[in-house]
């Protein structure tokens, strides 16, 4: 089946006639053979929902990893400091304390490796909580006891970072499906929404027979792997699709077939 990439897509698929056995990896060539849909314009809703995601974001960042930064600035501030700043710098290192204990854990849940975010969470706050100390000795009255919280705060970020550095890194066997398909994620989007509109073309026309879960689980098989689907018996497609998400085989550099750089779509009759 070579594609006819002149054809949009979706009059390709109300015009094309399929054979027994159907070739899934021959249905999405076709696709990804041709420009895909264009996006649908997002609504204000999903605007709304998109900002307040990022501000979530935000806001979970400065309360995590800024929160030691927080309370040295309040320190530094000097003798000057009212009731109410000081109840700040208060929370920002107690903060600072659970958010350490926080990093053992996330590192413990992800079978101790050495992520790169747990690593700078630690570093700052132990920078950080050091620099309070110094400047709160420095500047307040030796009875104040902003210092000790952020004293608390570097012995408890000090040992977490050596245990989050010192973990080996460990080489995790990929399970998910690497990707294929375009580099952008915007577009590989639309040829996701595209490659829906062909499936539910050919299962109107009878073309394609899926039951509904069994439709909802083909769509969701990631991009550029239809092809798996081919040339296996029935209960090896059955798992595969039960496994799509979590991948049914080991990956290898292989599998990933990203296209180049600026190019929209891979040559006709290929990926």
């Amino acid at each position: 089946m070579t594609p006819d990439v002149e054809t949009p897509v979706l009059e390709w698929a109300r015009r094309v006639d399929l054979r027994e056995p159907v070739r899934w990896g021959e249905i999405e060539a076709q696709v990804l053979a041709r420009a895909p849909m264009e996006a649908e314009k997002p609504t204000l809703e999903y605007r709304l929902m998109v900002a307040a995601g990022f501000s979530s974001l935000l806001v979970g960042v400065i309360l995590t990893v800024g929160a030691p930064v927080v309370g040295l600035l309040v320190v530094a501030s000097g003798p000057g400091l009212d009731s109410g700043w000081r109840d700040v710098a208060r929370i920002a290192f107690l903060i600072t304390w659970a958010t350490q204990v926080g990093v053992l854990r996330l590192w413990w849940a992800g079978h101790r490796r050495r992520d790169p975010e747990l690593v700078v969470t630690s570093v700052v706050a132990v920078l950080a909580s050091a620099a309070s100390v110094v400047v709160g000795r420095a500047r307040l009255d030796e009875s104040d006891g902003l210092w000790i919280y952020a004293a608390i705060g570097g012995l408890l970020a000090l040992p977490v970072l050596l245990v989050v550095v010192s973990s080996p890194r460990r080489r995790v066997s990929v399970r998910r499906p690497p990707r294929r398909g375009p580099r952008s994620g915007a577009l590989r989007a639309r040829y996701h929404a595209t490659r829906d509109e062909v499936l539910d073309i050919l299962i109107q026309r009878r073309l394609v027979r899926l039951d509904e879960a069994d439709r909802q689980r083909v769509s969701e098989m990631p991009l550029g792997y239809w092809e798996e689907l081919d040339d296996v018996d029935d209960a090896e497609r059955r798992r595969i699709l039960e496994l799509r998400i979590t991948g049914w085989r080991e990956f290898t550099s292989d599998d990933e077939r990203l296209w180049p750089r600026g190019r929209r779509r891979p040559p006709a009759g290929g990926r």
